[in-house]
């Protein structure tokens, strides 16, 4: 303690002094000039206990201290411990004093403050007296200090499809662990950890998650790759190989991913200090497999952190467990934006007390009561929670079956009576039949329920559905306007449809997508804006729900045919220049596609949409032959006439065999490449026979290969 200047006591302002080696004598000066008025500084070098690990004890130190003051200068912007505590002060939302120990203009551009501080006024030393003298004078006054910044401000390749969430608390000893625990030790070079976050559901492991990509971004400055691990691994790695920007040739053919994938394990090998976040792993074990031959997550060489409710570890990993939150932070969470009286914080705690302090569940009351405030207190809250939960207590004693444990149960059922608004659960309800932890194209759900959006008029359902979901906590606000259910809530909301209805809800919903589908220009508005991808996609959803009326199946079907046989030509490379005219060109593609195919009323039907474009357009009147009805996709991968095909026995892969001295294993469902041999000469013919591959070329020769794996 300290005496203030009217006599009275005060806390001593805490302060961390961060530096490099190199300007220890600067060093040592400032802190004997806030140590001479009054000021209780920590230093390394007089601080630390011999021995031990030197990044763990800083960080465990920074994080008690309430200022950093940051010596910068040449030497510190090169400096690897100096960048690590300005990394976790920022991210603990300490507040950052930076001290210029030389002229700025002597600084060149990559040696002046970082990008994620350079909104911070600093003081400059040149002259040491004015330089302490304005350090003491700010240091005196420490709720001045800024400590806002800004955690959307990324380095260039970081990709994290979740937002920020503004209501995260009381979890700084648990970023600052998962951070120590991803970077190792600064002493031992080139550290690439496997971290796995894991606890019980609703415990709040995602979030973590984020909050850490987020305000550690910058330890990272190779990028932050996220990845949906609930996904196919496969895609999802493909598909950040692509928001890196990496590219192959032909990017539309089948085997187009495995290549991403290679070059994403050579840009990562180059580029290590990376962090890739796998969300969702159901079996930590798997990613020690092979996704394709040759790459595994778990030694992909940069750090990677993953989520999983198993304890389980891959090898040579550590494990961080998520806990329930404190009492205080439970607290916080609930009356964040809406404080209790005096009167109602005993009723405010005991909420939290009743729902465990679990963050999901004490989230939805803290929305709960703030969409309700000012009719709606905590005391009433608590009185309706407990008087629910006994009576789900009651309704399990009678052989009700059990989906949540009473009071989440209480919490999600309160949350949900709150959506007065039919389209936002009619969403709500749809999106609960999607797969766990699936991030769902709001646009997809808008088909499905048979809403759409107008802004020409101001007319939004689907919007103003959508954020409504979100502003009560029902939904998760992603990237690129998708949403997500947390597992826990997607299980409330599957439970909504009851067993015997569920056909019918799900059938209903596919014949609403045909009939939005069955509108070519809307089909022409959906491709334009998401692409043959996600149309290809909203259709399978709607032919697995489509359990009745052989109609609707038929037409969603022939649709899809025509959509997949013309994919690798509709689809965009988005590093490439767009098509002009990318509407006529769908609808002309589409027209001839369906003719080749025999669909004669599908090719009137996109000739007709194509007459209203006011564009030439070709029409096809007649054809020599026509596509055989059994042809289901082509494959694309030789560059030269292909001689020889044979098929598994189970007809789940074809090889192939061309005069491009190439041989490919496809996936027959999928028209994926599997694995590419080069060999060499030309393939006259081949066999598979179980694993073996048998095949003889054009130097006269017959050889032999296994298939591993």
């Amino acid at each position: 303690m300290a005496m203030g200047k009217e006599g009275f006591t005060e806390e001593k302002v805490k302060i961390f002094i961060s530096y490099s080696r190199k300007d220890i004598k600067a060093a040592e000066k400032i802190e004997q000039k806030l140590r001479e008025n009054g000021f209780e500084v920590w230093r390394d070098v007089r601080d630390m206990d011999p021995g031990v690990n030197w990044s763990r004890e800083s960080a465990k130190s920074l994080a008690s201290r309430d200022i950093m003051v940051l010596l910068w200068s040449k030497n510190a912007a090169t400096s690897r411990t100096v960048r690590h505590e300005w990394l976790t002060a920022r991210a603990l939302k300490k507040g950052i004093i930076p001290c210029f120990l030389e002229p700025l203009e002597n600084l060149s551009e990559d040696l002046k403050l970082p990008y994620a501080l350079e909104h911070i006024n600093g003081i400059s030393f040149s002259d040491f007296k004015t330089g302490i003298d304005t350090l003491i004078t700010t240091l005196s006054n420490p709720e001045s200090i800024d400590r806002t910044y800004d955690y959307t401000k990324l380095p260039t390749h970081a990709f994290i499809p979740f937002r920020p969430n503004p209501n995260f608390v009381g979890r700084h000893t648990e970023l600052l662990e998962l951070y120590l625990s991803v970077i190792g030790e600064l002493s031992v070079v080139a550290i690439n950890q496997v971290v796995s976050v894991f606890g019980l559901g609703g415990i709040g492991k995602t979030q973590l998650a984020v909050e850490f990509a987020y305000r550690f971004a910058f330890a990272f400055p190779d990028g932050v790759l996220w990845i949906n691990a609930a996904r196919d691994w496969k895609a999802e790695f493909a598909g950040a190989a692509r928001k890196l920007g990496l590219t192959v040739e032909d990017p539309t053919s089948p085997d187009a991913d495995n290549r991403l994938l290679h070059k994403l394990q050579g840009c990562i090998s180059e580029h290590n200090s990376m962090l890739v976040v796998m969300d969702n792993v159901a079996d930590p074990l798997t990613l020690d497999e092979e996704v394709i031959p040759g790459f595994k997550p778990a030694t992909l060489g940069c750090s990677l952190t993953f989520t999983s409710r198993s304890q389980a570890l891959p090898v040579n990993a550590k494990a961080l467990e998520v806990q329930v939150l404190s009492d205080d932070a439970a607290f916080e969470l609930l009356t964040k934006g809406n404080p209790p009286t005096s009167e109602e914080e005993v009723s405010a705690k005991r909420i939290c007390a009743t729902l465990g302090n679990l963050p999901l569940a004490v989230e939805l009351a803290g929305a709960y009561l703030h969409e309700k405030r000012g009719t709606i207190t905590y005391a009433v809250y608590l009185q309706n929670l407990e008087a629910r939960r006994l009576q789900i207590l009651e309704e399990r004693r009678e052989g009700k079956p059990a989906v949540h444990e009473p009071s989440i149960l209480a919490t999600f059922e309160s949350q949900y009576e709150l959506l007065e608004d039919e389209n936002a659960q009619h969403v709500f309800k749809l999106a609960g039949q999607f797969l766990e932890a699936e991030m769902i194209p709001v646009a997809r759900l808008g088909l499905l329920a048979g809403i759409q959006d107008h802004p020409e008029t101001l007319d939004t359902p689907l919007d103003d559905a959508f954020n409504f979901l979100v502003r009560l906590s029902l939904a998760e606000q992603l990237q690129n306007n998708q949403l997500r259910l947390h597992p826990l809530v997607r299980e409330f909301a599957e439970s909504l449809i009851l067993e015997e209805k569920r056909v019918a809800f799900l059938n209903h919903a596919a014949v609403n997508l045909h009939n939005a589908y069955n509108d070519v220009l809307r089909l022409e508005r959906e491709y334009l804006l998401r692409g043959v991808d996600s149309v290809i996609d909203d259709i399978q959803v709607a032919i697995e729900w489509c359990k009745s009326g052989t109609h609707y199946v038929e037409d969603l079907t022939r649709l899809q045919r025509v959509l997949d046989r013309e994919r690798h030509n509709l689809r965009i490379d988005t590093h490439a220049a767009i098509p002009t005219q990318l509407d006529t060109l769908f609808l002309q593609q589409l027209h001839y596609r369906a003719h080749n195919m025999g669909l004669d009323s599908l090719a009137d039907k996109f000739f007709a949409a194509l007459n209203t474009k006011e564009m030439p357009v070709f029409k096809m009147c007649a054809m020599e032959h026509f596509e055989d009805p059994a042809w289901i996709r082509t494959f694309k991968g030789h560059s030269s006439p292909v001689d020889a095909v044979c098929m598994s026995r189970d007809d789940r892969y074809a090889l192939s065999g061309s005069w491009d001295k190439t041989l490919i294993l496809w996936d027959v469902k999928s028209g994926k490449i599997l694995r590419r041999l080069h060999v060499e000469a030309s393939v006259l013919c081949l066999s598979l026979a179980g694993t073996t591959v048998a095949f003889g070329d054009e130097a006269g020769l017959v050889q032999f290969f296994e298939l591993i794996g």
